[in-house]
């Protein structure tokens, strides 16, 4: 790729005004500044009587907060730092996608890919939106993660799952894909409360939709069995989140790109969440988090940073409960870190934000947590909290054992 480009396709170069930095392309000077993020300090807070100074650098969603909670939505800024490395491999499996990589099925999927970013100089909207579909989250991760709803002068409870994650797209030494692949074995097993406790959902992702639907099953706790899912994406309701967020919102969009018409807005400069080691630091008093109407804004971290916008508009003849969306993904991870749901009249419904780290492990990002807002019912739902201050999260550079996925052995380990 050119020289002015990051291994990932980022603009290397920082912004004339300095104010967004270059990319740390040594890994061990990342790593160390990632170890003294906890040591930072704000540069200075937006909250609900300034961020009128901001708002060239904010969303109409970070707006919307600001404007609905102007006594206690507040962002933190930071010195930005662009700390996002990837393993060797995975930069190399890029170079080669820059050339050979393509669309097909108009646009709702890819060919002649291999195991790294497939698009790193993308020429459009879906090629940008492929970006985050297979952004980099490991080979194999396993960890214990929190969610919860927050209703407005509403008790609450936590729900607590441990998950496992596998994405045979990025086996390292696999050859090209042609046809199609699982993208991502995904496993969740719910550990308590005790009365939903043992209940389980296993999902088979496919990297190409068109040519093999998303698959799913459950083991319900109470009948003591696992079922097969009716399709499981879309806008089909997240059964943990009293309905605030639906299927296609994990990562902030996933799935089949294909009931909408996708558009770039090009590049903006945005404060965004990021780098969010002290957020998954302060998971050891989890409520303390979890304020009335949205999380607790004192650890959480937003730094001025570059992302591509897209906005998506629901094609005449489909059905989907948001009528348009935009996303705003990272340019050095591809990871969409805010998103936009408008509704059937076009007014602003649902404002994402996902908060990030950079994971030297692994390395690349990982999320933290995603915080679904509902602006009508003023109630947010919150997923993938890290437990154990962060840190009980295990990466691996091998892939699972395809009977380790089997729907057949899902009732055996909800029981065990």
């Amino acid at each position: 790729m050119d020289d002015s480009l990051t291994p990932t396709g980022a603009i290397l170069q920082g912004s004339d005004d300095g104010q967004i930095p270059d990319w740390v392309s040594d890994k061990t000077v990342a790593d160390e500044l990632h170890q003294q993020l906890d040591k930072d300090t704000p540069l200075f807070v937006i909250n609900g009587s300034n961020y009128q100074k901001y708002q060239a650098h904010l969303t109409a969603g970070q707006v919307a907060l600001f404007e609905l909670y102007p006594e206690t939505f507040e962002m933190p800024i930071y010195q930005s730092k662009r700390l996002h490395h990837i393993p060797q491999w995975l930069e190399e499996a890029t170079r080669k996608n820059q050339k050979d990589a393509e669309l097909i099925d108009d646009g709702n999927g890819i060919t002649n890919v291999w195991p790294g970013v497939p698009f790193p100089t993308p020429e459009n909207a879906l090629e940008i939106l492929w970006n985050h579909l297979i952004a980099w989250r490991s080979i194999s991760a396993k960890g214990t993660f929190v969610e919860a709803t927050i209703h407005p002068e509403q008790r609450h409870y936590l729900i607590k799952t441990e998950v496992e994650i596998a994405m045979p797209y990025y086996q390292p030494d696999r050859v090209p894909v042609t046809d199609n692949i699982i993208l991502t074995y995904y496993l969740t097993r719910i550990t308590s409360p005790a009365r939903i406790a043992g209940g389980a959902t296993l999902v088979h992702d496919s990297m190409n939709p068109k040519m093999g639907q998303r698959q799913s099953w459950i083991y319900n706790v109470s009948q003591r069995r696992v079922r097969r899912l009716p399709f499981l994406g879309y806008d089909t309701p997240n059964m943990n989140s009293d309905d605030i967020r639906v299927v296609d919102e994990v990562n902030l969009f996933n799935g089949s790109p294909d009931r909408y018409n996708w558009k770039s807005n090009g590049r903006k400069t945005l404060y965004i969440p990021y780098n969010s080691k002290v957020l998954a630091q302060s998971t050891s008093d989890i409520e303390s988090l979890l304020t009335p109407y949205h999380l607790n804004t004192a650890p959480t971290r937003y730094e001025l940073h570059r992302v591509w916008e897209l906005e998506a508009t629901l094609k005449e003849k489909q059905h989907h409960i948001y009528a348009r969306r935009k996303l705003y993904l990272d340019e050095d991870s591809w990871m969409a870190l805010i998103a936009e749901q408008y509704d059937q009249s076009d007014a602003l419904w649902r404002v994402s934000l996902s908060h990030t780290q950079y994971m030297p492990d692994m390395p690349g990002v990982m999320k933290v947590a995603d915080v679904f807002h509902d602006l009508n019912s003023k109630s947010y739902y919150v997923q993938s909290l890290i437990e154990d201050n962060g840190r009980w999260i295990e990466f691996s550079n091998k892939l699972p054992e395809k009977s380790h996925f089997n729907p057949v052995s899902l009732k055996r380990r909800s029981t065990r």
